[in-house]
């Protein structure tokens, strides 16, 4: 169970003094300290809204191909749900185009190609773009956790912001970003860099 989930249970059973983690790993730790009520923090960003490792109420932690939104994990943006998973139509060899729509060749746009462009790799029979694919970042089949996005193929932490634009403040050492593709959200980004859109 993850530290939150613990955090959490502590603070409803009504133990003494707790920590509630508001940030995982990629230098964005922070924690404050119990009150006696929900930590104001969480309640004030709206994070069990937005969070992809604490979303809804009771918190779920979201899928490497899903993302929170209001309170719900839904896929990714760019993803289409097929069953219990979430694929990009526009690059899987099994759904290219549209759900369980295989491709002979390979998957490019939502087409059947002969050979992918220069700046795509072929992954599971589709075209990707290893720099910013969270599914495919960096190298074939590495997906990003659920709480990571795929930049200059690197998966880099992220969390919610408290803000819905940027500038705003972000932790140090990390940037403010716009979540990638088709969201508004925004979101504090581990090492300072954000992803493209």
């Amino acid at each position: 169970m993850r530290a939150f989930a613990v955090a959490l249970a502590l603070l409803s059973a009504g133990c003494g003094d707790r920590v509630v983690e508001l940030f995982g790993d990629g230098g964005m730790d922070a924690a404050t300290p119990d009150s006696g009520r929900p930590d104001a923090a969480l309640v004030d960003a709206g994070l069990a809204d937005r969070d992809p490792e604490r979303c809804g109420i009771p918190p779920r932690d979201c899928e490497d191909y899903e993302y929170c939104v209001a309170g719900q994990c839904v896929c990714r943006p760019g993803l289409t749900r097929v069953v219990e998973r979430c694929v990009d139509t526009l690059a899987d060899g099994s759904h290219c185009g549209g759900v369980n729509v295989p491709c002979g060749m390979v998957c490019a746009g939502g087409a059947c190609v002969s050979a992918c462009p220069a700046d795509r790799a072929v992954c599971v029979g589709g075209c990707v773009d290893l720099d910013n694919d969270p599914l495919h970042c960096g190298e074939c089949e590495r997906k990003c956790g659920t709480s990571a996005v795929c930049v200059a193929g690197e998966c880099m932490d992220f969390r919610p912001a408290d803000c819905a634009a940027c500038p705003c403040a972000c932790p140090a050492g990390t940037a403010c970003c716009t979540y990638p593709t088709r969201t508004s959200d925004v979101i504090c980004v581990s090492q300072g860099a954000c992803p493209a859109r």
